[in-house]
C-alpha cells in the first residue's frame, strides 16, 4: 500500500473516530440537558406553591412569622401568621390552582392569585381587578402578582411576558414586547421601591428590567451555575440588590443582597428541590421552601413550623385523558383517567377537581379511601364544542396504615366477541365477621386507561365467618367489550372494600 492510501485510511479513519465522538457527546449533553428539572417541572412536583413572610418585624429586626400556600389554595399559618380564609371556602371557584400570594403591608390581610388570572381578597386586602375579567387578554395565565409600595394597586405577570396593572400600578413595559428575550417563559416581577420599575426573572436564568429598575447580573450570564433554572427573583428591602433561588437549591446573590447559605449545599436535606424563597423582612436572612413542604431558615430568619410530613397532597397523583371522540350529536366529551396513592399510608376523603375552558368540576372517583399503591379509576362528561386542556387536582387526607383483612383469589377471566366474564373468590382473613363485602371489577385497555367498572351484587354470601369465603362474578357486555385489551395483565383488576 503507498503512502498516500495510507494517509487517506489514517485521514478516514481518524475523521470516524472524531465524528463519533462529537455525535456521542453531543447526545449526552442533549440528555443531561433534558433530564435537569426546570421550574415548570418543579412546579408539578411541589405540593406547596409559595411562602410568604410577613412584612413586620420584632425590635430586633427578627420576622413574625409567614403563610405556607399550597397549590389548591389552603393557606397554613405559623409564627404570629392570622388566617383570613382561603380558596377552599370559596364555592364554585372557576380554578383553584394557585400562582401567587401577597401580604397586605400591616398583616391584616392578603392576595391570591390563580393561575387563570383570578384575584382572591382576605382580611383588608382590595380587589382592584384582574386579568380573568380582561376578556381582550390574549392569554390569562398568570404567574406572578405583586402589590405597589402603598398597597394601593398590583401587578399581575402572565405566562406570555404580559404586565398587567391595577391601582396606582405604572406600566413600564413587558417581556411580551421583547422578540429577541432567548427565553420568554417568565416566572416572577418585583417591583422597586419607589413604583417607578420592575424586574422580570424568566425560567433560563435572565433577568429584565423595567423603568429604574437596575439590572446586577443574572443565572444566565453564569456559566458555572450546576443549574439555571430560576424559580424567581427577590429585591432586598432597599431595592439595591437581589436573590434568584435555581431549583436545584442554589442562591444567587446581587448588589447588595448577602448570602446566608442555602439548600444545595445541605447533603442531608430529605428534598434538594426548591419552590420558593423568602426574603426576612429586614433583608438580613431568608427562608427555603423545599417540593416536599420542608421550610430551610438562613441568617435571621426564624424556624416556625412546616407543611413536610404532611401527605395529603403529595402522596396522590392523577393521570386524565380524553376518553371517547367529541360527540356532536349530544355537544358533549368524556375525560377519564386514574388517582393513586404513592404514599404508604391510607388516603381517604378523596377529592379531585379538574379545569378546563368548561371552568372547574369537582369529580368524585370510584374510590374514595385508597390504600397504599391502589388506584381508582374516575369518569365525567361535559359540555361545549372542544377538546380541552385539562389540569386535574387531588387531595386527601391521611389516616393510619390500612390492613384489608379480606383478600380474592382465584380469578378467572374469559371472554368472547360479545362479552367479557370474571369470577373470582373473597376471604375473609380476619377473626371478625365481615358482612356486606363490597367487590369492584375495573377493566383496562392496552395503555392501562380506563374503560369500564362493574359491582357485582351476586356475592353467595353476604356474611363472611373468619375464615369463610364466598363467591362473585361479573360480566361486561356493549360496546365497551373491544376496548378491554385482555391480553396484557393488567386488563382486570379486582378490588374488595367492606
Amino acid at each position: 500500500m503507498n503512502t498516500k492510501i495510507k494517509s487517506f485510511y489514517f485521514v478516514l479513519f481518524f475523521l470516524s473516530f472524531f465524528f463519533s465522538f462529537l455525535f456521542i457527546y453531543m447526545f449526552s449533553a442533549i440528555k443531561v440537558s433534558a433530564d435537569a428539572p426546570d421550574a415548570a417541572q418543579i412546579g408539578a412536583l411541589s405540593k406547596d406553591a409559595k411562602i410568604v413572610v410577613l412584612p413586620t418585624q420584632l425590635s430586633n429586626g427578627a420576622p413574625t412569622g409567614y403563610y405556607i400556600i399550597t397549590k389548591t389554595g389552603s393557606v397554613l399559618s405559623y409564627g404570629n401568621a392570622t388566617f383570613y380564609g382561603d380558596l377552599s371556602q370559596i364555592p364554585n371557584i372557576p380554578n383553584n390552582q394557585v400562582a401567587d400570594m401577597v401580604v397586605t403591608a400591616n398583616d391584616l390581610g392578603y392576595y391570591i392569585l390563580t393561575k387563570d388570572g383570578g384575584v382572591y381578597t382576605f382580611g383588608n386586602a382590595v380587589f382592584r381587578g384582574s386579568v380573568f375579567n380582561i376578556s381582550s387578554a390574549p392569554i390569562k395565565n398568570a404567574v406572578s402578582l405583586k402589590l405597589t409600595p402603598d398597597g394601593l394597586g398590583y401587578y399581575v405577570l402572565t405566562e406570555d411576558g404580559a404586565v398587567y396593572t391595577f391601582g396606582d400600578a405604572v406600566f413600564q413595559g413587558s417581556m411580551y414586547n421583547i422578540p429577541q428575550a432567548p427565553n420568554k417563559v417568565p416566572v416572577s416581577l418585583s417591583i422597586t421601591p419607589n413604583n417607578q420599575g420592575y424586574y422580570i426573572q424568566t425560567e433560563d436564568g435572565g433577568v429584565y428590567t423595567f423603568g429604574n429598575a437596575q439590572f446586577m447580573g443574572s443565572v444566565y450570564n453564569i456559566p458555572q451555575a450546576p443549574d439555571k433554572s430560576a424559580m424567581g427573583l427577590k429585591l432586598t428591602p432597599n431595592g439595591q440588590g437581589y436573590y434568584i433561588e435555581t431549583t436545584d437549591g442554589g442562591v444567587y446573590t446581587f448588589g447588595n443582597a448577602q448570602f446566608y447559605g442555602s439548600i444545595y449545599n445541605i447533603p442531608k436535606a430529605p428534598s434538594s428541590i426548591v419552590s420558593d424563597l423568602a426574603i426576612t423582612p429586614n433583608g438580613q436572612g431568608y427562608y427555603a421552601l423545599t417540593a416536599d413542604g420542608g421550610v430551610y431558615t438562613f441568617g435571621n430568619a426564624e424556624f416556625e413550623g412546616s407543611d413536610a410530613g404532611d401527605a395529603a397532597e403529595n402522596s396522590l397523583t392523577v393521570k386524565g385523558y380524553i376518553q371517547l371522540p367529541y360527540n356532536t350529536s349530544t355537544n358533549t366529551g368524556v375525560v377519564e383517567g386514574v388517582v393513586q396513592n404513592n404514599s404508604n399510608s391510607t388516603m381517604s376523603n378523596i377529592s379531585l377537581t379538574v379545569t378546563g375552558v368548561f371552568g372547574s368540576q369537582k369529580v368524585t372517583p370510584f374510590f374514595t379511601t385508597l390504600n397504599p399503591d391502589q388506584k381508582t379509576p374516575f369518569i365525567f362528561s361535559y359540555q361545549g364544542t372542544y377538546s380541552p386542556t385539562l389540569t386535574f387536582s387531588v387531595t386527601g387526607t391521611q389516616t393510619n396504615t390500612y390492613t384489608n383483612p379480606l383478600s380474592i383469589g382465584n380469578i378467572q377471566v374469559t371472554n368472547n366477541n360479545n362479552s367479557i366474564t370474571v369470577s373470582g373468590v373473597v376471604t375473609n382473613n380476619s377473626s371478625m365477621t365481615i358482612s356486606n363485602p363490597k367487590v369492584s371489577v375495573i377493566f383496562y385497555d392496552s395503555n392501562e386507561n380506563f374503560v369500564s367498572v362493574l359491582y357485582p351484587s351476586n356475592l353467595s354470601s353476604s356474611m363472611l365467618q373468619p375464615g369463610a369465603s364466598a363467591t362473585f362474578s361479573a360480566t361486561l357486555t356493549g360496546s365497551y367489550v373491544s376496548q378491554v385489551s385482555t391480553n396484557t395483565d393488567n386488563a382486570v383488576k379486582a378490588l374488595v372494600t367492606y
